[in-house]
């Protein structure tokens, strides 16, 4: 069973920019808050931007948006967002337009910063808006990179190690800390070090994969509302964002369970980049109870638990 339709030859969001670890001085932070992991789903609920020019914040952008269906009591507890606060707020169809004019053509910035494009990218049909296709830096690519020893990379967490206060969870508050943890992590990089790492593959070894079948949790706190929770994981390909382990880490995190293979009880199969006919895609095709991610949609169900922790 396909998560999606991802896997297909045309690409799920074919317009969609680049990632890239350029070092800029000119870009605009983005963040929403949303009802759900999805758009399928949910809905934003409040979306936030803040535009930087040589590496100071000229300007800000903050609305609350009104949703299509009330606020359920988990998103309210994650997010202090709650149906009274987005009673007389703009809908989304009203907000969104402003927002891509605010952004305009600028390099996006954000953490985790996948999650945020691709629910945005998937309202553009329904509110006749061009696609989103900015390019885009994700700071939690960056941190992974630059500080291969936290044990955490929620934006929380980054904040805390950099001197900062934590954010509770709102879409301006964390524009402003990941504004600052990109400043930080720039100011940590030398022009070499950043060619070396956009240049850096990771290879593993038949002896790293078989490590990832050993991870242990490095968190305490975890959410049994997360996706991953008591689910059976399995990885085939090269993952963009992620080395395998750093990828197996989060799901055990999360108190998911990963193998290097595919068996009966699998229960999700994480695709990397060109990896449709590898004998783990096959297997799980013909399992029809697998659950088939993409790179993009690991990522996005992540997200829930990052805010969480």
């Amino acid at each position: 069973m396909s998560y999606s339709q991802a896997q297909s030859k045309t690409p799920k969001r074919p317009f969609k920019g680049s990632n890239t670890l350029d070092l800029k001085s000119d870009y605009t932070v983005i963040d929403i808050e949303t009802s759900s992991n999805g758009r399928k789903y949910g809905e934003v609920i409040e979306i936030s931007a803040i535009k930087v020019r040589n590496n100071q914040i000229i300007d800000y952008f903050d609305s609350l948006v009104k949703p299509s269906s009330p606020i359920d009591t988990y998103t309210m507890s994650i997010h202090n967002i709650t149906n009274k606060m987005v009673l007389d707020a703009p809908n989304i169809d009203s907000v969104y337009p402003k927002f891509r004019q605010f952004i305009g053509d600028d390099i996006l910035i954000g953490h985790n910063v996948h999650f945020d494009i691709n629910f945005l990218y998937d309202y553009h049909e329904e509110l006749n808006q061009p696609p989103l296709s900015n390019d885009f830096i994700d700071t939690l690519r960056l941190a992974r990179r630059t500080l291969p020893k936290m044990r955490s990379y929620s934006l929380s967490n980054l904040s805390q190690f950099f001197g900062y206060e934590a954010t509770k969870h709102r879409a301006l508050g964390d524009c402003e800390n990941t504004h600052l943890i990109y400043q930080r992590m720039k100011d940590r990089l030398s022009p070499q070090e950043l060619e070396f790492l956009k240049t850096l593959t990771i290879k593993q070894s038949n002896n790293s994969r078989t490590q990832v079948e050993h991870l242990v949790p490095l968190t305490r706190t975890y959410s049994k509302e997360n996706f991953f929770y008591k689910k059976n994981v399995t990885f085939t390909g090269r993952l963009k964002s992620f080395s395998r382990k750093q990828a197996a880490q989060e799901v055990v995190n999360r108190r998911g369970v990963v193998s290097n293979q595919i068996h009966s009880n699998t229960n999700v199969l994480i695709v990397g980049r060109q990896n449709n006919f590898s004998k783990k895609y096959q297997t799980a095709l013909h399992l029809k109870h697998v659950i088939i991610l993409n790179e993009d949609e690991f990522i996005e169900l992540l997200k829930t638990y990052e805010e969480c922790s």
